[in-house]
């Protein structure tokens, strides 16, 4: 399969992306912690920064359609540089709230951008094998980015080095989106040329209005748990910010990377839906595990397969979204998604560090299992156009 020359550059911007993603994932918890945060509190610093991402990935949409993709990226990696430079003036945890928020800013902008300039470059036929290529940016970012996170936070004193870690390679994504080009995608019409009526604008929304509430509880399945995973793994197994970073290099990075092909294989053969169900439906009893689990190492694998399984849901509801849109509804379309996804991501982390706080540290792998089975009931409703 050919790729175009500004997707590779979409995937190197990715893999940056991602990595800072996830070395922010593997340390921002312990970093709040050692500025006097408890986990009900990292949970409120993560709902504020959630609730910019949430109210801007909709706008954000709009923009990458009106502005153009390569502008919104370009803001996109100046915001990121910013924000995550400002970690390291925070001198308690309340003043990490600012540039948390800036930081999931910069997140909104980026989503909608890139995966509308990856529709841009794909038909009804492959999108979901070029989805899952690209894809393969996250899992490259996040298998090198905790494990250096964790090594710099580990070999010097403080919590500088990582973040100006991120700071830099941040800035340096300015390069790639400099050189972007506009996707021939965006220049065409589904619909012909036809101007469609405002009643019309939004018809999408009948079929894929479930594919959002999916979104929803996944993410408030995945939010839970995710940020409070360091602080579980230290307290529990005593273990190094070098090991925590190996820890989600193998469990989300490795475990991402392997299950993108599969992902289009299998939907090619059975079908997106009934993949996606499967993916779905499994994932409750290995939060139940997670919570059995008395090992760093058993602990690791099914955190590793969970992500493997919420991985290969990616290409499905992006090939399943885009082919119910028409292409000048793309960016929207997309950010509305996202806008559930971070809704769940916002709320997530709220909800795991009240129940840590309350009721154990154990008690959001079990919330977290009972958001993946109220998905499924919605996945059971959505209507998928075939393609």
């Amino acid at each position: 399969m050919r790729i175009e020359p500004s997707l590779s550059l979409v995937f190197v911007i990715n893999v940056v992306v991602a990595q800072n993603q996830s070395l922010n994932t593997s340390l921002f918890s312990l970093f709040s912690e050692s500025l006097g945060a408890k986990p009900s509190e990292i949970g409120v610093t993560l709902l504020m920064s959630g609730i910019v991402a949430t109210v801007l990935m909709v706008p954000s949409g709009i923009l990458a359609e009106k502005l153009g993709r390569k502008q919104v990226m370009l803001v996109s990696a100046a915001l990121a540089a910013v924000s995550v430079f400002s970690y390291t003036l925070a001198t308690s945890w309340q003043q990490l709230i600012p540039p948390a928020m800036l930081f999931a800013a910069s997140f909104a902008l980026f989503i909608p951008a890139r995966m509308t300039l990856v529709a841009d470059y794909s038909t009804p036929a492959n999108r979901v094998a070029v989805y899952s290529l690209t894809n393969m940016a996250w899992p490259v970012g996040s298998i090198y980015g905790p494990i250096v996170g964790g090594a710099l936070a580990d070999a010097f004193p403080g919590w500088k080095i990582p973040f100006y870690f991120m700071s830099l390679t941040s800035l340096l994504c300015i390069l790639p989106a400099l050189a972007l080009k506009r996707a021939p995608g965006s220049l065409r019409s589904s619909e012909g040329g036809r101007v469609m009526r405002p009643s019309q604008r939004f018809s999408f929304l009948h079929g894929v209005f479930f594919l959002f509430i999916v979104g929803l509880f996944v993410e408030l399945g995945i939010m839970a748990v995710d940020p409070l995973m360091p602080l579980y793994l230290e307290r529990k197994f005593g273990v190094t910010k070098t090991q925590i970073g190996i820890f989600y290099s193998v469990g989300f990075g490795l475990a991402t990377l392997l299950s993108q092909i599969p992902a289009g294989f299998l939907a090619g053969r059975y079908g997106r839906k009934r993949v996606f169900l499967g993916c779905v439906s499994v994932v409750p009893l290995l939060y139940v595990l997670c919570a059995w689990a008395g090992e760093y190492l058993s602990l690791m694998t099914f955190y590793m397969l969970i992500n493997a399984l919420w991985s290969m849901t990616w290409p499905l509801s992006m090939a399943i979204l885009i082919d119910a849109v028409r292409t000048p509804d793309r960016g929207v379309a997309v950010g509305m998604r996202q806008t559930f996804l971070r809704l769940g991501a916002t709320v997530g982390p709220l909800i795991g560090g009240f129940l840590w706080d309350s009721m154990g540290q154990a008690t959001p792998f079990y919330a977290s299992a009972v958001f993946f089975v109220l998905a499924i009931p919605a996945l059971f409703l959505l209507r998928e156009k075939q393609s």
